[in-house]
């Protein structure tokens, strides 16, 4: 197994593992929020659905039945997703990813009296823990076959 100068077992290998799985996950949930960002109806087929994501309505009558699913409309939104790689820092491993078009915050925490929020990142989110715990796992296992 290797070892530091002083003896100890190099951790080094496991934490570069570690950041390849984290690496994996964010380019997966990157992938979702595309995926989530890229819904089909335009403007006009809103407004014949009776704006569906209208606060007064609630949610109720949604398109695909999922009030995170946004449509493109001018694409913006869909172009704004980037990410931040993984790093290690403090004993933990902090990745990110975001949107950064101009309305990112509106469609998330809906406007007051007018949409409803859309829980765009907490079903990225939910989607991605499976994915996560699996490649992290995977990453201890391919270091552990290292050490």
């Amino acid at each position: 197994m290797p070892r530091s100068q002083n003896g100890e077992l190099d951790v080094s290998i496991l934490l570069r593992h570690l950041v390849d799985a984290e690496e994996l996950t964010v380019n997966y949930a990157l992938m979702q929020a595309y995926k989530k960002s890229g819904g089909k109806y335009k403007r006009a087929k809103l407004i014949k659905l009776g704006h569906p994501y209208a606060e007064r309505k609630g949610g109720v009558g949604v398109p695909y039945g999922d009030p995170s699913m946004i449509n493109v409309q001018t694409s913006n939104f869909y172009f704004g997703w980037n990410k931040k790689d993984p790093k290690l820092a403090g004993g933990s491993i902090n990745s990110q990813i975001y949107n950064n078009s101009p309305y990112a915050d509106e469609l998330a925490m809906g406007i007051k009296g007018l949409t409803i929020p859309r829980p765009l990142i907490r079903s990225i989110m939910h989607n991605t823990n499976y994915w996560r715990e699996r490649n992290l796992a995977k990453g201890v296992r391919n270091a552990i076959g290292q050490m």
